[in-house]
Formats: C-alpha cells, structure tokens, sequence
C-alpha cells in the first residue's frame, strides 16, 4: 500500500510539471513579445529542444529580418531542423542564412563567437550532402 501512495505521488508531481512545462510554452507562442519569444527560442535551441525552438524561430525570422537577431533566428532554425534530421528544410535555411548573411554583411564573427564561417560552411555541405544521399536512398 506504501508503494502505491509513493507512486501516486510520484505520478502527480511529474503530471504537474509537465503541464506547467506546456502551459509556459503555450504562453509563448501566443504571446506578441518577440523579445520574449526570442529568448524562449534561444533557451529552447540550447537545451535542444528543437521541437519547441523552430516554430518561434519560423516566425522570428520573418519579424526580426534584417537585424543581427534575424540573422541568430535564421542559424538556429537551420541548426534545429538539421537537429530533428529534416536534411531538406535544414539545407533550405542554410541556404536562407548564407544568402542573408552576405547580403547584409550583418553577421561576423563577433555576432556567432562560437562558429566560424569556415565550421558554419562544413555544417550547411554536411547538411546538404546529408540531404542528398538520403533522397538517393529513398529513389531506390
């Protein structure tokens, strides 16, 4: 009977925390902060929980086009779909940041400290190429 009650107990905390996980996420998305939902996407693509990550990163960079935080959203996104191994969507943004990157002349390396343009090329081929033989894979 002891066990029961512990289990139960158990039970109840992690339902619990996982609804208020949830709840603070769907606060997010509705929210109209983009300040706001820009950290939550930071917090959530360091943590890699891309699931979480690529859907405030699709609409950050729509509203934060241009700036050096549009240019972190448009990495990221491509960084998380190349994380949850959709290679297509992941190859479409690098292609986004790349090309965005170099019209702008936004990002440096000051703005990514972590990348350099060399690392962040050898990511976008390894994604593509990663792309490429699984569409190959698939055709036969």
């Amino acid at each position: 009977m002891r066990i029961m009650k512990k289990l139960t107990l158990i039970a109840s905390c992690v339902a619990l925390l996982l609804s208020s996980c949830a709840h603070e996420y769907n606060q997010v998305l509705k929210s109209g902060d983009y300040t706001y939902k820009y950290e939550y996407a930071k917090q959530s693509y360091a943590q890699g929980k891309y699931s979480r990550a690529i859907p405030l990163l699709q609409e950050l960079v729509t509203m934060k086009k241009g700036s050096t935080e549009g240019e972190e959203c448009l990495y990221m996104l491509a960084m998380a779909e190349y994380g949850m191994k959709d290679y297509e969507t992941a190859a479409q943004w690098d292609v986004a940041f790349i090309k965005a990157s170099a019209l702008d002349g936004v990002v440096s390396l000051e703005t990514f400290p972590d990348i350099s343009p060399v690392s962040y090329a050898v990511k976008a081929v390894r994604n593509i190429n990663q792309f490429l033989t699984q569409r190959r894979g698939s055709a036969t």
